[in-house]
């Protein structure tokens, strides 16, 4: 698979990414951190129509869609609690498609291309005998420039 089937796959995460951030800001108790608003900064890790895909850095797709899974699947981790009970089907509904449109990107992305350049990846073995089946090759990234959305995503948990 080429990066640019990877953007297409990718594109109906994006989407479904998007339905999600806009809705869930109008679903939140009123007592819910007021950090909670920036998590519709999310999709800006790595646009639908980023300029990467088409040049084919394969370094910043691959090191922002990283990301950007692990920053939604925090998300989803630590905020259904200060969701409106009336908007808990909504937000179930929404997680699961979430989740759905993630793996899939995941499954096309660790058979093509990140495993395109292993000169410049760093295999993480998990599972018995490192034949764990969640975790493939990934690249090295780095994520200080995230630090502080990372913050702002954990105080989820106050």
């Amino acid at each position: 698979m080429t990066l640019e089937e990877l953007r297409l796959n990718y594109g109906l995460f994006y989407s479904q990414l998007l339905e999600f951030v806009s809705g869930l800001n109008n679903r939140l108790m009123p007592d819910a951190p007021q950090q909670l608003q920036y998590v519709t900064i999310l999709p800006d890790i790595l646009p639908e129509d980023d300029p990467d895909f088409q040049s084919g850095n394969e370094d910043s797709v691959i090191g922002r869609a990283y990301i950007l899974e692990k920053m939604t699947l925090l998300v989803l981790a630590r905020t259904r609690q200060f969701v409106d009970e009336g908007s808990h089907g909504w937000y179930d509904d929404q997680a699961e498609k979430l989740k759905i449109w993630l793996e899939l990107v995941k499954l096309h992305s660790k058979h093509s291309v990140l495993l395109s350049n292993a000169e410049s990846s760093k295999s993480l073995e998990a599972g018995i005998g490192g034949l764990g089946t969640r975790i493939g090759t990934r690249r090295q990234i780095n994520v200080d420039n995230l630090l502080d959305l990372q913050n702002l995503l954990i105080a989820c948990r106050e």
